[in-house]
């Protein structure tokens, strides 16, 4: 990823299923908070929301590895998110499932289901171990603060105001005292929630060039979700699973 050397250039990372389109969403939107709300109508798709910064903008789910180089020797800067594990891994069978029922007509067997629980401990994944894909851009925000910064899905749940605001630092744009006197912060979050997103026209009806359609990356995901969905023995194996790996990094999962 030689491409990514200059100051403006912004890249939105996350492993798979560890959030929605949300991180992606909410830092082009707030940069670029002096478009008119009237232009994110019922027609707005944050899968298609174009570019307005001079920089490169993308959105992946790429190990730190595979643009490190990259990343050393720029100024660009990236937001990271990561998700409890229990989670992720819920988020990632509801979406698994979703494709499997779209694309072939049937529902997950429990068979299915045990398999990839077993996989996603193990590490098998398109883009690396998640505990892995975490732990790179943990540490590389303890040495490169400036640059990169390191988010959690529960945080921003909790306080998505602040958390928008540390993004809007890092990348640059800080909101004034009037802005937040006024709403703004609110309102762009009102924008980019997901009741407002979930229940435009486009993202209920429409498709990719792919030909998936858009409500499979709308999921409410609640924090502590996985307490409905996981087995005792599954809570056990996750808890224990990063241990192995965290080490003494300080970061919990």
């Amino acid at each position: 990823m030689k491409s990514l050397s200059g100051t403006s250039a912004l890249s939105v990372i996350k492993p798979t299923q560890s959030v929605t389109l949300w991180l992606a969403l909410l830092p082009k939107v707030s940069i670029h908070r002096h478009v008119p709300p009237s232009g994110l109508g019922e027609t707005f798709n944050p899968i298609y929301y174009p570019p307005y910064r001079s920089g490169p903008e993308f959105v992946t789910h790429m190990q730190l590895v595979s643009f490190s180089d990259s990343v050393k020797d720029s100024k660009c800067k990236l937001l990271y998110l990561c998700r409890n594990l229990k989670d992720t891994f819920v988020s990632l069978r509801h979406y698994d499932n979703k494709l499997t029922h779209n694309e072939m007509g049937i529902q997950a067997l429990e068979e299915v289901i045990e398999e990839a629980f077993d996989q996603f401990c193990r590490g098998v994944s398109s883009y690396g171990p998640y505990r892995d894909h975490v732990l790179d851009y943990y540490e590389t925000s303890s040495v490169m603060p400036p640059e990169v910064l390191f988010l959690r899905y529960e945080e921003m749940m909790e306080k998505p105001g602040e958390q928008m605001k540390r993004m809007d630092d890092l990348l640059g744009f800080p909101f004034s005292e009037d802005e937040e006197a006024n709403g703004g912060v609110d309102e762009i979050l009102r924008l980019c929630s997901f009741d407002n997103l979930s229940n435009l026209e486009v993202n209920q009806t429409g498709k990719l060039w792919t030909g998936m359609e858009n409500e499979f990356f709308f999921r409410k995901g609640d924090v502590g979700g996985w307490v409905n969905s996981l087995t005792p023995e599954m809570i056990e194996r996750l808890d224990h699973t990063p241990e192995e790996k965290l080490g003494s990094s300080g970061l919990k999962l």
